[in-house]
């Protein structure tokens, strides 16, 4: 071991470090924790030094081992590549298994299931083995592989190949059995045998195309109903076996009437095989291969059976000849679809099928889980305002229009026209996160009575699962909102991907209602919306397969007290001039007088009480007045200045033209929140507008840039013979002048997510620095002793969480998450009735017992409204046995309406108005409350601004100062507005309309209610047209 030693003098020493003197007066530090006791300067000492080589190699040793177990752990064993297997193939579905992964140290980022080289979406985790793709054509060829991406890299499976059957084919028959006598069972084993199918199976799977029973009981019947398989009696199996071919199930459900099961002869089954498709859907995924030949028009089912028989052949001569001249067995399957035609159309507006499918719906992930039924999907045809479909060769759905759902008449779309169901992923990527969900619920339109009672017999058990029969909330028109507007570069593609997803990410701006519509070939909208949360609304299978087209609007409402009409839901629509639908979020305070002007000068009709509805028919009104066949963007923007002078309040909005595009736009002062993102893609630039940045980042938008106050911007879709790379035409104009650039700065204290960037302000940031201005407020009122006044910090879930930590860590002080939160419940300050509402503070927090009990409490929140949140909050401090409990507000004392998007309540609802603090101190409960300052708060906001064009805020909900002005007696018409809705809550206004429940649970408007709105799957009789 080799060893050295020195001799120092110590020069200075303190109690971290001293400072030694080398003979050669070379100084040097050394820690005074290693120096003898009783040192002192100039004391001499001699340092010994020595390497420990032992040691060393020890070291060493232990160092390469490590090296060697993360080497055999991390470097040996790679994922295991997908292996894809089919586990069963029917007519028009298939589905498909691979064995559980291997992932060995790597972590699995995705895996995705591809159709012909065409991603359809992703498995949603690693234990997933199974998923079925229903909607496929009859007789054709397909190609299927897996992807999966991993820490480790990218793997792909075997490329499978597969064909759909012919119906002649009955192999891919998969049936379980519920009760049936032992000599059926023993008849029904034999026919399968003998057809070539499966054995029967006991239990429910995700490959059962068929339950087979003579009596409606047992878990596994009830499980069959909740996935919609059919119901069908044991001599299903046999007339299959006797016609040598997939009969229609419909004459063989459970309960169906036992005489229509007639039994055909060859050519009259064949007959029927060739029948013009009737009534349909926005994509005919069919659940098996009981029934379903989806998609084909005429000539390819006559191509199809042509093949199989000569009487085959014969049948679609005759039936090009002279249309439904067939045999008695087809025209009584005929007659039987048309009978359907009307309640299909009210019910999901789908477009073909084949008289030979029978769509029963089965739920396809691999957790076998039912879907819930939701929203159903409204088609509008619209003149384009391009005389051209964007490109020829997209997809286009065929429309029931008005004459053709009287004769029960519809055309086919292609089989690959919809892209796949989506369901909610937290994970993020550039492509969607979507489970491989394909099949659609239209079975029940095609059933007979008895059967269909049967079915809703099922969707009742079902509910019970489903919390359907929660009581609903009455709510409001509201006033604030979130709002999309998306237009892709690929003329194929979907842009509801993109909506819905952004729906989801902005529905903290929006939880009473959604709605959505898309743009698709020859200028036809196609809407959804409903009253609900976005999962209400467009969690059903059928409801995203059949938003068509590249382009569209999204819309999320937010709820206050009073009515809440699926009316009043968005988008809203006209169609004069060129067909326009637009979102708006944001409130308009000279309405009167618009009422007026449309009413008396552009004899336009107002629907319902929304501002939207006026703001759109104002636009329209100037857009009529150009004359022109077709317009172009110097015409909108004509039009939009007209607007801007007529209109006065605070607003952001996205509207689109049918055939045109899309725009975005914002009010003079930009008050409401507006923002632009681009995104690079194989087929040029695809483009979104959306209320916060937050939507633009997760999806993969790009570029993004603040729409400024007077500022709108024009997205042009290309045509085809126009288009170089598919890029839509960008078009931006400052229409009119600012006013000025002053956002609703309680965006920042509230409504906004915190990762949003708004106006070139970090919400996150601002809150931080509000926490920081709070801070000095609690010092002022509680004096340099405060920290001998509170013992913790505690927020108020979740929105003041950021201030709150940064106001602890400013003056030192302990910080704890005494509130947990339920993130089931909604926020509270907009929820109707204050018993309603201390009901819903109890339930939405509990307290930690913990972090109170005998301890000073300061309680951080972000605003204080009504009081009521505030009070229930004190008083659950001291119920955990707090001793004093502060209450600090991020926001200054709000003392007058919010007249710009965010309808609070009435002034005399406000507990800080016409109160001082000690008075809100006793109102609530608290030993003291602390308010942040008005300036302050202001100057918290500028200083994380990096847009020097905004110096200041629209704070009238502090001051009672506007930025727009308001019309003389417009405060005693806001509250007039929102006593008389309470009134039609209640039922005692005359003439109002209650609310009632639909089967889903989702809260509709009573058949009293005439308003035009799109109902929900069982809903009264609402226009079904948007």
């Amino acid at each position: 071991m080799a060893s050295s030693k020195s001799r120092f003098t110590v020069a200075k020493l303190d109690a971290g470090m001293a400072i030694l003197l080398t003979a050669d007066h070379h100084l040097i530090e050394f820690p005074s924790l290693l120096l003898p006791p009783n040192i002192a300067a100039g004391s001499i000492i001699d340092l010994a030094v020595a390497q420990n080589t032992t040691k060393e190699e020890e070291e060493t040793r232990a160092f390469e081992k490590l090296q060697e177990e993360i080497r055999s752990l991390f470097g040996v064993h790679a994922p295991s590549t997908p292996n894809l297997s089919v586990r069963n193939t029917t007519q028009t579905s298939v589905v498909l298994a691979w064995d559980l992964l291997d992932l060995a140290t790597a972590e699995m980022r995705s895996m995705s299931l591809y159709k012909n080289g065409s991603k359809l979406g992703k498995i949603p985790n690693a234990t997933t083995t199974t998923t079925k793709l229903s909607g496929l054509a009859l007789d054709t060829d397909y190609t299927f592989q897996l992807v999966l991406k991993t820490t480790a890299g990218t793997q792909s499976s075997n490329a499978l190949k597969i064909k759909t059957h012919k119906m002649t084919n009955l192999s891919g028959l998969n049936v379980c059995v519920g009760h049936i006598r032992d000599a059926d069972r023993a008849s029904l084993e034999e026919a399968l045998r003998r057809i070539g199918a499966k054995p029967p199976h006991e239990q429910v799977r995700i490959d059962t195309t068929h339950f087979v029973t003579d009596r409606g009981m047992g878990d596994e019947f009830v499980k069959a109903q909740q996935l919609n398989i059919p119901v069908v009696v044991p001599d299903f199996v046999e007339a299959c076996e006797r016609e040598g071919r997939l009969v229609r199930v419909g004459e063989w459900y459970l309960d169906s009437d036992p005489s229509k099961r007639q039994k055909r002869p060859a050519a009259a089954a064949a007959a029927a095989a060739a029948t013009t498709t009737v009534a349909a859907g926005a994509t005919t995924a069919t659940a098996d291969t009981e029934s379903s030949a989806p998609t084909m028009t005429k000539a390819v089912e006559g191509d199809k059976l042509k093949e199989d028989s000569s009487v085959a052949e014969t049948v679609v001569e005759k039936v090009q000849e002279a249309a439904g001249q067939v045999k008695a067995g087809a025209v009584a399957v005929q007659q039987s679809l048309a009978e359907g035609a009307d309640q299909l159309a009210q019910k999901v507006g789908l477009k073909s099928t084949s008289e030979e499918t029978e769509a029963a719906n089965e739920t396809t992930s691999s957790s076998e889980l039912p879907t819930q039924e939701t929203e159903t999907v409204e088609e509008v045809v619209l003149s384009p305002a391009e005389a051209a479909p964007t490109e020829a060769t997209e997809p286009e759905p065929a429309a029931l229009t008005r004459e053709e759902k009287g004769k029960g008449k519809a055309t086919e779309p292609p089989a690959d026209a919809f892209p796949p169901s989506m369901s909610r992923s937290a994970a993020k990527d550039d492509e969607f996160e979507k489970v491989t969900v394909l099949a659609c619920d239209f079975s029940d339109i095609f059933q007979s009575s008895a059967n269909k009672k049967d079915i809703d017999k099922g969707r009742k058990q079902r509910d019970l699962f489903s919390g359907a029969d929660e009581p609903a909330v009455l709510r409001e028109a509201p006033r604030m909102c979130g709002i999309l507007g998306c237009l892709l570069s690929n003329p194929n593609g979907f842009a509801c991907a993109d909506l819905s997803e952004g729906l989801y990410i902005l529905q903290h701006r929006g939880q009473d209602a959604a709605g959505m519509v898309t743009c698709g070939p020859k200028g036809r909208f196609y809407q959804v919306k409903g009253n609900g949360m976005v999962s209400n609304v467009f969690g059903g299978t059928s409801v995203m397969q059949g938003l068509v087209g590249n382009m569209g609007l999204g819309h999320l409402r937010y709820p206050t007290a009073g009515s809440s009409a699926n009316s009043e839901a968005q988008p809203f629509y006209v169609n004069s001039p060129y067909g326009i639908s637009l979102a708006h979020n944001g409130n308009l305070v000279n309405a009167a007088e618009l009422k007026e002007y449309l009413d008396e000068t552009a004899h336009r009709h107002i629907n319902t009480d929304s501002d939207s509805e006026l703001l759109l028919n104002v636009f329209a009104s100037f857009l009529e007045e150009t004359g022109k066949v077709r317009i172009n963007e110097e015409d909108l923007f004509t039009a939009l200045e007209s607007m801007y002078k007529k209109c006065e309040g605070g607003y952001a909005v996205v509207a689109m033209l049918a055939g045109f595009g899309i725009m975005g736009f914002r009010d003079p002062h930009g008050i409401r929140p507006l923002v632009l993102g681009e995104r690079q893609t194989q087929h040029g630039t695809d483009y979104m507008f959306a209320s916060e940045s937050v939507v633009l980042d997760q999806l993969g938008y790009k570029n993004m840039r603040d729409i400024a106050p007077g500022d709108c911007v024009i997205i042009r879709q290309r045509k085809v013979k126009e288009a170089t790379d598919g890029s839509p035409q960008v078009t931006a104009r400052q229409v009119v002048p600012a006013k000025s650039y002053t956002p609703d700065i309680f965006e920042y204290v509230y409504f906004a997510r915190p990762d949003s960037i708004m106006d070139g302000i970090s919400i996150y940031r601002s809150r931080l620095a509000m926490g920081v201005k709070l801070a000095a407020e609690v010092v002022n009122a509680l004096g340099p002793a405060y920290k001998d006044m509170i013992d913790v910090v505690v927020p108020v879930p979740d929105t003041s969480r950021n201030s709150a930590l940064e106001l602890a860590q400013y003056l030192d002080l302990n910080y704890k998450e005494g509130f947990i939160k339920n993130r089931y419940v909604g926020r509270t300050f907009i929820m109707p009735g204050q018993k309603m509402r201390r009901q819903n503070v109890r339930r939405k927090l509990n307290a930690q017992g913990q972090e109170f009990r005998g301890k000073n409490v300061l309680i951080v929140d972000d605003s204080i409204v009504r009081g009521t949140t505030s009070r229930e909050i004190v008083q659950m401090a001291r119920d955990a046995g707090a001793l004093r409990v502060y209450f600090a507000s991020c926001a200054p004392p709000i003392r007058h309406n919010h007249i710009y998007g965010i309808d609070l309540a009435d002034r005399k609802d406000l507990v800080a108005h016409e109160r001082t603090a000690e008075d809100i101190s006793r109102e609530i409960g608290a030993d003291r409350v602390i308010y942040q300052q008005l300036d302050q708060l202001v100057q918290a906001c500028l200083a994380e601004s990096s847009n020097p064009n905004v110096k200041g805020f629209e704070v009238g909900v502090f001051s009672g100062e506007y930025v727009t002005g308001v019309p003389d007696r417009y405060f005693e018409h806001l509250e007039a507005t929102r006593a008389r809705n309470a009134r039609i809550k209640t039922g005692t206004q005359p003439g109002g309309y209650g609310t009632a429940l639909s089967d889903a649970g989702v809260e509709q408007a009573a058949q009293d209610d005439v308003s035009l709105y799109n109902a929900h799957a069982n809903g009264g009789d609402g226009c079904k047209r948007g």
